[in-house]
C-alpha cells in the first residue's frame, strides 16, 4: 500500500495518530484518511501540520526533491503550490493563463504606458 509521505514524517517525529489528531482538533481517522490517500488533505490542515512537525509543505507533499534540482522554493511559494493543486482542473488553467500571459517579454519598441 503507499502511504502519504505525511506518515513518515510524524513516525520520524515519533507521534501517533491520535497524538496529531489532538493537535489538529480532528479524530484519528482524519489522519488515517489523509496518510493513505482517501480523503485530500486541505491547504489549511496542511499549514498546521507542517507547524506541528517542524516540515516544509514540499516535504509534507513528498515532492521535494524535484524542486531541489532547480533550487529550493520558499516556503511562500511552496505554500503557492498546494494552492494550485487544491483548485479544480479549470480554475488551474486559467491561473496558469494569466501567469503566462502577464511572464511574456515585450516586444522592442514597445513602452509601458504610466
Amino acid at each position: 500500500m503507499d502511504y502519504h509521505p505525511l506518515r513518515a514524517i510524524r513516525l520520524s517525529r515519533k507521534m501517533s495518530q491520535e497524538a496529531l489528531a489532538l493537535e489538529l482538533g480532528v479524530k484519528k481517522d482524519a489522519v488515517s484518511k489523509w496518510e493513505t490517500f482517501k480523503v485530500r488533505l486541505a491547504v489549511e490542515k496542511a499549514r498546521q501540520i507542517c507547524g506541528i512537525l517542524n516540515c516544509t509543505m514540499m516535504e509534507l507533499l513528498g515532492e521535494a526533491a524535484p524542486f531541489n534540482e532547480v533550487g529550493s522554493l520558499t516556503p511562500e511559494e511552496q505554500a503557492h503550490v498546494l494552492i494550485l493543486r487544491e483548485l479544480a482542473e479549470e480554475e488551474r488553467r486559467a491561473v496558469f493563463t494569466l501567469a503566462h500571459a502577464s511572464a511574456k517579454p515585450r516586444r522592442k519598441g514597445h513602452r509601458k504606458a504610466g
